[in-house]
């Protein structure tokens, strides 16, 4: 291979798609806007962090007696005080009739109805049994809240009736203790008796449980989390400029290269065609690194985006190493592409199809935890999908490598057998083009 035939080739394809003005756009002036419009849709606001779900719930008598309206007010100060759940939870009582409670209910007004019937007090003052019953909203597009709900006050009712019970138990056994005492027990009997008086003493006084908050590695602050994402989106933006401008971009320059023939007056002035192949890779090598260099700029200095690590560390050579398998493995695709069909807009027409649904299905829009079981298949063997999400773990939670090290190797062997497949099927295409 000559070294200056193989500079002209490189310099050939820079000029001719720097010259357009469709590459300036379509790969670097759009990427930056879809960046820009991602971080102002979709990235979390510092000055708006999350706030806890609200859930309403109202209590109402089925009898408007003193005694029952008293009861109802009670229970609905308990479970106003302590829901057992850290949670907005709002509860007051309905002056109301059960239907028109339960009509706010189906309008959304409230997530919840609890209805205290009339015999409620009496079985409370008979066997301290609580009775009430409670309707529940479900249907609606948040089923999490509505898991809470039920969750929230079955948990208040049977805490409650624990409380209650033991309560009793506990006042029940503190008035016999004195006695039993005093009393002539048999001697398997003073051992229940020591139990028993270490139970009364430990009721409501023997749990210490300590709450320690840990948040994700890296976040001190919810605030933080913000330019993370940022970096996330920054990457994946970057991706899908290599799937842009890898497949479709390098299937479009081959198959032009055929189409009008250039390749024919390239070897009549004497360039090989191993010149014209190398030429190429090396010229798509440095389009690509326009765009991902202008992102990486745009998304950290000016949109925000922070990364785990620096830039002169061990994880940028891993990060360099897996950005470089993307890039190659998508122009191996592209060249394949551009050999495999003899017109540009069948070309254009295969590339497109193969990148959109990569990027709708393969996580790139949208994270891939985020996507439907069935769609996460494709996310979690897609090559490219692989390498981004490789990319993002590096660089966005600073975790290590290892879990993607099996499908880093087998994107490698892909990237290998894809560039030994281009490379005879480049060399054969220029045999068929001389025989003719």
């Amino acid at each position: 291979m000559r070294a200056r035939a193989f500079k002209e080739i490189v310099l050939k394809e820079l000029k001719l798609t720097l010259r357009k003005p469709a590459y300036m756009f379509w790969n670097i002036v759009f990427p930056i806007i879809l960046l820009t419009l991602l971080v102002v849709l979709f990235a979390p606001k510092p000055s708006a962090p999350a706030t806890a779900e609200s859930i309403k719930v109202v209590v109402l008598p089925e009898e408007r007696t003193p005694e029952l309206v008293n009861y109802t007010r009670v229970m609905a100060k308990y479970l106003r005080e302590k829901p057992g759940i850290d949670v907005g939870l709002s509860v007051s009582t309905f002056n109301g009739t059960l239907e028109d409670a339960l009509s706010c209910l189906k309008n959304g007004t409230y997530d919840a109805v609890i209805l205290v019937p009339k015999d409620a007090e009496k079985a409370m003052n008979k066997n301290l049994t609580i009775n009430a019953t409670i309707y529940l909203l479900t249907g609606t597009p948040k089923p999490f809240k509505e898991q809470l709900t039920r969750a929230l006050l079955v948990n208040f009712y049977n805490i409650t009736g624990l409380f209650i019970a033991a309560s009793t138990i506990n006042w029940s056994a503190s008035a016999l203790v004195p006695y039993l005492e005093h009393a002539q027990l048999p001697e398997e009997a003073l051992e229940t008796l020591r139990w028993l008086k270490a139970g009364v003493n430990a009721l409501g006084r023997n749990v210490d449980v300590k709450i320690v908050e840990v948040r994700p590695k890296m976040l001190k602050k919810a605030s933080e989390i913000r330019p993370y994402v940022i970096g996330w989106m920054t990457i994946s933006v970057v991706f899908i400029e290599f799937m842009f401008l890898g497949v479709l971009g390098v299937a479009i320059s081959i198959s032009t290269e055929f189409e009008k023939r250039y390749a024919v007056r390239l070897l009549s002035a004497g360039v090989t065609p191993e010149e014209i192949y190398a030429g190429k890779i090396v010229a798509a090598l440095a389009l690509y690194s326009i765009p991902s260099v202008v992102l990486l700029l745009w998304g950290t200095f000016v949109l925000g985006a922070k990364f785990t690590h620096g830039l002169f560390s061990i994880e940028t050579a891993e990060i360099l190493v897996l950005m470089l398998t993307g890039t190659l493995l998508t122009m191996f695709m592209g060249i394949l592409l551009g050999l495999l069909f003899r017109s540009t807009e069948a070309v254009s027409i295969a590339a497109n199809a193969l990148i959109w649904p990569t990027m709708m299905l393969g996580g790139f829009w949208i994270p891939k935890f985020m996507l439907p079981a069935e769609i996460r298949i494709f996310a979690e063997v897609n090559p490219l999908s692989v390498l981004m999400y490789a990319v993002v773990e590096v660089s966005c939670y600073d975790r290590t490598l290892e879990p993607y090290l099996p499908a880093i190797a087998t994107c490698l062997c892909l990237t290998l057998a894809l560039a030994v497949i281009s490379t005879i099927l480049f060399k054969r295409r220029f045999s068929k083009m001389l025989e003719r």
